[in-house]
């Protein structure tokens, strides 16, 4: 992987000449997948999981201290103050589009975006696109006095269009930041799409629908901003561009004070640090914000005098994004009538729509916990009256749709951990809007039977599983009982149908029989409390409401070829690979023990690729990036490849490397590592040592490029020497 940045800075002195090209980004990813996989990266002790990177993590554990150090390593005078773009480019880089979204939106979600878009529009990867978290300094940047002489507006008049990202949770619509950015959009009457991380809205991939329902009820005055002044100044603005100033503290002139060189204050709240929590003087009772917290009495002032102002461009924003997505109408297609269930399919536009709505009923005019509240509690309090005489499915249809993929899951589990675990699995398995999945709790008319006999040849469960492509198996986390014996029945049919099988958590998806569509076999991180459960758990213990059903599923299961035994292997074998991982990264005595213990299950293939993670990292590449010698003996000692690859077909000693980390370094020297192995990009352990891109985080590795060079001489005087 080349080093992302050139050995010396430029100056680009207007922000909106600061385009990145997606080329620079792709090599930003690069790095970051590196910092990640190697855990570098950490927030409050945590590693950060490249899965769940976000734009806030960039800017404060990668842009800031890259930035610092690589100013004080080439002597620059003064504070250091450059963004990004300054860093990576020789100069000006005025934008061709301008991508609006949510820094709290995953970094990966982004990047698919960007992919998407050059795919489209067939672009190259020379494209430049305005994105604020590299065009303006992350120390601080004062944006002008006005909103119409800060970069943003500017950066829109130099390109072509704006590109708004809509995630699996619609941060963007929740920034008001991004609300000013889709205004200024119609201002300068520029051109307006709409992605989210499957592709552009409105295409054959991505439907509108779910769209539609989150923007209708968009409100710019509930939307957010990290700094109170900036929310108050965009506010200011929208509702009447010559009062923009009005409540910032200002001098003498009436000219805005900016705390620190860039920060505006607030002109009822400047006696405080900026930092203060919102519940202190100055602020209204009578109205809340977005994140629960009260309203300011110059913001609540301002709704109430220009409510026709903002009610327009509510309506002006709504209609915008509409007709950028191509939605003419909404979601729903139905109703119809569907006897047999195992028809009753839902398109994931259909099952994302249904949560999203959900959740804001439950959040805003119920008693229960959105976070905690347990999927048969939902179905007792809503969704049983709701669908007493027909399905959700049946209300959304147009008529019998097969689903590609069943999903099986718990109802004594979080209803919030489904939403998330059936995300997970439409990413993992590179679903569109347009796949149908079967979920009991919107396929099945209320009360019919959650739990049918699958056992019955004829019956729908049965044709469900012989229709599908496979199913998903969502456990639920929190300490709950998993050890459910139609969930053992139907793992147990499922494998013996050929039919491919998922394990899914709240926070990522393991494949267990057929990789996925990318060639992984896992993706974010499967929760590991959940894989220990997997490893010990008893199938001839399960539970069931009906006696008469648990004699009949044990039967099955202990009848079945190995009985009992083998079934308990596989399961041992798809736990194998988070466990394995996560006592690597740990590294302490009883993860040892772990390891071995985990080692010895029968039929366990250390090597298998199955047992990787998201970027293809085995236990050997996690244990060398952590400096866990013990660990990475014992796992060697165990036959682990000294050499296995990850997705850019680096090894665990690019890993030590990278790392810093000399005593693994020396120990995979001498369990013949490969010292010539080369990366995807020709890089050997010597070079990403040479290298030292973490220098900035304080890894050194001086010393292993010393002892690598030694080696590496030492290897082609024995190469010509034969």
């Amino acid at each position: 992987m080349p080093v992302p940045w050139p050995e010396n800075p430029t100056t680009i002195h207007r922000p909106q000449d600061r385009g990145i090209t997606v080329q620079q980004l792709r090599d930003l990813k690069l790095f970051l997948q590196r910092l990640c996989k190697t855990g570098q990266l950490k927030k409050d002790g945590w590693a950060v999981d490249w899965h769940r990177l976000n734009m806030y993590h960039i800017s404060e554990l990668v842009l800031v201290p890259v930035i610092t150090h690589l100013h004080a390593k080439c002597n620059l005078e003064g504070h250091p103050r450059r963004s990004w773009v300054e860093l990576v480019a020789s100069g000006p880089q005025p934008p061709e589009i301008l991508v609006s979204h949510s820094w709290a939106g995953r970094f990966r979600d982004f990047m698919a975006v960007v992919d998407n878009i050059l795919l489209d529009r067939g672009w190259s990867s020379s494209t430049r696109i305005w994105v604020c978290t590299f065009a303006n300094s992350q120390f601080g940047e004062n944006f002008g006095p006005t909103l119409e002489e800060s970069p943003f507006f500017h950066a829109i008049s130099l390109a072509e269009g704006t590109v708004l990202v809509v995630d699996r949770d619609a941060h963007s619509l929740t920034r008001i930041w991004c609300g000013l950015e889709l205004h200024f959009t119609e201002k300068l009457r520029k051109d307006l799409q709409v992605y989210t991380p499957s592709g552009r809205i409105g295409s054959t991939r991505v439907t509108s629908g779910p769209l539609v329902e989150a923007i209708a009820g968009w409100d710019v005055t509930t939307c957010e901003a990290s700094q109170p002044s900036d929310r108050r100044q965009i506010l200011n603005y929208l509702a009447n561009p010559a009062g923009e100033k009005d409540g910032l503290l200002k001098d003498d002139k009436g000219n805005l004070v900016f705390e620190d060189g860039w920060r505006k204050v607030l002109e009822d709240d400047h006696h405080q640090p900026w930092w203060t929590p919102l519940s202190c003087h100055g602020q209204a009772k009578t109205r809340t914000r977005a994140d629960g917290k009260p309203e300011y009495k110059h913001e609540a002032e301002l709704f109430k005098q220009h409510a026709d102002a903002f009610s327009n461009l509510n309506q002006l924003v709504r209609d915008k994004v509409k007709i950028a997505a191509s939605a003419t109408e909404t979601i729903r297609s139905g109703p119809c009538t569907i006897e047999p269930t195992e028809q009753r399919g839902v398109l994931l536009g259909h099952v994302r729509a249904f949560f999203k709505s959900l959740r804001l009923e439950i959040q805003d005019g119920t008693h229960l916990d959105w976070g905690t509240v347990t999927t048969r509690t939902v179905v007792h309090e809503i969704l049983e009256k709701r669908y007493s005489d027909t399905s959700y499915a049946e209300t959304v249809n147009a008529g019998p749709t097969c689903g590609k993929y069943v999903i099986e899951h718990m109802w004594n589990g979080r209803f919030s951990d489904l939403e998330a675990g059936i995300e997970w699995f439409a990413e993992a398995r590179q679903l569109s809007d347009l796949s149908a999945i079967w979920l009991d709790v919107l396929c099945l008319r209320y009360p019919e039977r959650a739990y049918q006999v699958e056992a019955q040849q004829q019956g729908s469960g049965f044709r469900r599983n012989r229709d599908s492509d496979g199913r998903a198996f969502l456990w639920p986390g929190h300490g709950i009982e998993i050890n459910r014996a139609w969930f053992m029945h139907a793992l147990h049919v499922t494998r013996t149908s050929a039919k491919s099988i998922d394990f899914v958590s709240s926070m990522g998806a393991v494949a267990c029989s057929v990789a996925f569509p990318d060639g992984s076999w896992a993706l974010g991180s499967f929760d590991v409390t959940i894989a220990n459960q997997l490893l010990h758990l008893d199938a001839s213990q399960s539970k069931a409401d009906s006696r008469r059903d648990l004699d009949y599923i044990i039967g099955v299961l202990s009848s079945a070829k190995g009985g009992f035994n083998r079934f308990h292997q596989r399961l041992r074998r798809i736990a194998a690979g988070p466990v394995l991982r996560d006592a690597a990264a740990r590294g302490g005595p009883e993860d040892l023990a772990q390891i071995q213990q985990v080692c010895a299950s029968s039929g366990l293939v250390i090597n298998s690729s199955s047992l990787g993670g998201s970027l293809g990292e085995m236990a050997t590449h996690v244990a060398a990036a952590g400096g866990h010698v013990e660990i990475l003996e014992a796992l060697l000692n165990l036959a682990a490849d000294p050499n296995a690859e990850d997705h850019i077909n680096e090894t665990p000693l690019h890993y030590a490397a990278f790392s810093g980390h000399l005593d693994c370094v020396k120990l995979l020297l001498s369990r013949s590592a490969n010292i010539c192995a080369e990366s995807a990009f020709g890089e050997t352990p010597l070079d990403v040592a040479a290298d030292n891109v973490a220098e900035f985080s304080g890894v050194e590795t001086g010393r292993i490029c010393t002892l690598l060079e030694i080696w590496e001489g030492q290897s082609k005087k024995t190469k010509s020497s034969e």
